[in-house]
């Protein structure tokens, strides 16, 4: 069953919130066509009681999230990075606390940091950008342990089958938890089965969704998951609620609306992300 945006308004705060600043994913698409559910490559941002925060993904989202703690600066800003392909990193240098020094930045990878700091190095240095990060700003660039205490939040973390490798995130903070699975393909027993049990209960998961049953085929290698298996997965996790993410630079709203319709008898609550929605936990 899918859920209606009305559900998802700010308007009674719960103990810990979940703001969308970019769901789209490989590409940003600044297309009329996808208006409604967003242009921006992921970025996911998580606010708990007091100073407790947790930041997923530096995709071009970022630099709509750098705005807005412009007005609400916060001290300290842990980024958890899945992963080193550049959508989910061409936000960093448009990340206004790292750039004004504002708020003490740590990147934590589930990658090996230094073969993200050599991604880094290519991504934002000559020839193709002209500042060098994380040598012109103060970045530490941290490694995750399989459990570490960050941000105020409990971080689990677990293998995601995808080319170059990718990582997901079990999150506890303040009696929540949340799931990130993104960027992964099915198809590997061991890993599905890890996602599934890392997803157990949680009350919300976000899951790569990035084509449909019928596209999978023409795909196959390239890293991401379908609609009809992320919905499949929320159920045998018995997942409270899914958002579902990475929309191919393809997906136009037309398109993942006709989607929400053809699925909204799923057994599970459900819908596909959108730029700027907010979820209370």
């Amino acid at each position: 069953m899918s859920v209606s945006g009305d559900e998802t308004g700010a308007g009674n705060r719960g103990a810990v919130q979940f703001r969308v600043w970019g769901c789209r994913g490989s590409l940003p698409v600044p297309d009329p066509a996808m208006r409604r559910y967003g242009g921006d490559t992921s970025c996911y941002q998580i606010t708990g009681p007091g100073e407790a925060g947790l930041v997923i993904d530096c995709g071009s989202g970022l630099r709509g999230l750098g705005e807005a703690m412009l007005c609400k600066p916060r001290a300290r800003t842990d980024i958890l990075l899945s992963h080193s392909h550049f959508d989910h990193l061409i936000g960093l240098g448009f990340f206004m606390p790292l750039i004004t020094g504002q708020s003490e930045v740590t990147l934590w990878c589930g990658q090996e940091p230094d073969l993200v700091r050599e991604a880094l190095g290519r991504l934002y240095g000559p020839p193709l950008w002209p500042i060098r990060i994380p040598d012109k700003y103060r970045l530490p660039l941290r490694h995750l342990e399989p459990a570490s205490e960050i941000g105020g939040a409990c971080v689990r973390t677990f293998p995601l089958n995808h080319p170059g490798g990718c990582t997901g995130f079990r999150i506890e903070m303040a009696g929540r938890v949340i799931c990130s699975v993104t960027d992964h393909e099915h198809g590997v027993p061991e890993i599905d089965a890890q996602v599934i049990a890392m997803a157990r209960d949680a009350d919300l998961m976000i899951y790569d969704a990035a084509y449909s049953n019928a596209e999978y085929p023409f795909r196959k290698g390239w890293g991401h998951s379908t609609w009809e298996v992320a919905l499949k997965v929320a159920e045998a996790a018995a997942v409270k609620q899914t958002l579902l993410v990475h929309h191919s630079p393809h997906s136009t709203d037309e398109l993942l609306d006709a989607a929400a319709t053809a699925l909204a008898d799923a057994p599970v609550r459900w819908q596909f992300a959108r730029d700027g929605m907010e979820l209370e936990l």
